[in-house]
């Protein structure tokens, strides 16, 4: 009997030092992650729209990704290219996706109050200047909150944030202000703003302020606006 309680004591132990341990593990590459997020940001603003030239996109893209992480192409003088950096709670997550499967790694995840996250930053340009520049982030919510969105499969918050030198007709301002379009769209997409280099600078700095907190919280964030505060008022605009 003494026996059996020391080998049940010691795997318990084995247990929580496990836990522990990749708890550790998952929080340090979470603020990892967001050191890399808010450096991608600061040189994504950094380039300028109607000023800065491809070479100078290319050299950031280039800079944080190999060519199996920048993604796009060419369609004449059109380029679009995209870059996407992922904590590496990522792979876990990936294991499982989908509305379909249990979610072993996502449910394991939440219980240890880790989340995947993941950031981007994307360029267009014709010619030799820069026609837009884009920052994305996304953080994983609780799997109990996947479908609470009018029952859509929703399982990330997801929000981008561009400055382009025009609004395409489908970006035809959705809000009061006409320098601005949000759009909020259920799916992977989340939300996405675009706004015209004619807008205030204080407004510009805004929609570009987005906050990492969600990165590396124990209380996972519930909305868009947790990752960029000033896209609240505009959906409600819509």
């Amino acid at each position: 009997m003494k026996g059996t309680l020391r080998w049940l004591r010691l795997g318990l132990a084995i247990l929580l030092f496990a836990g522990t341990l990749a708890w550790l593990v998952g929080q340090g590459e979470e603020w990892r992650f967001r050191y890399s997020a808010a450096k991608l940001l600061q040189n994504v603003k950094a380039i300028r729209v109607g000023y800065s030239s491809p070479e100078e996109a290319r050299r950031l893209l280039s800079s944080w990704g190999d060519k199996d992480h920048v993604f796009g192409g060419c369609f004449g003088n059109e380029c679009r290219y995209f870059v996407n950096i992922d904590n590496g709670l990522t792979f876990l997550a990936s294991m499982d996706a989908g509305p379909e499967h249990f979610q072993f790694f996502h449910h394991l995840l939440d219980s240890l109050a880790l989340r995947p996250s993941s950031a981007g930053a994307g360029f267009m340009w014709n010619g030799d200047l820069i026609t837009e520049k884009t920052f994305a982030a996304s953080t994983s919510l609780p799997v109990q909150d996947w479908f609470v969105r009018d029952g859509a499969y929703v399982p990330d918050l997801v929000i981008s944030s561009s400055e382009v030198t025009q609004f395409r007709i489908s970006d035809i301002s959705t809000t009061n202000d006409k320098n601005v379009s949000a759009r909020n769209v259920k799916g992977p997409y989340g939300i996405t703003i675009k706004f015209l280099p004619q807008e205030s600078s204080d407004q510009q700095a805004a929609l570009m302020n987005f906050r990492f907190s969600c990165f590396t919280t124990l209380v996972p964030c519930s909305s868009e606006s947790d990752l960029l505060p000033a896209a609240s008022g505009l959906i409600k605009q819509k």
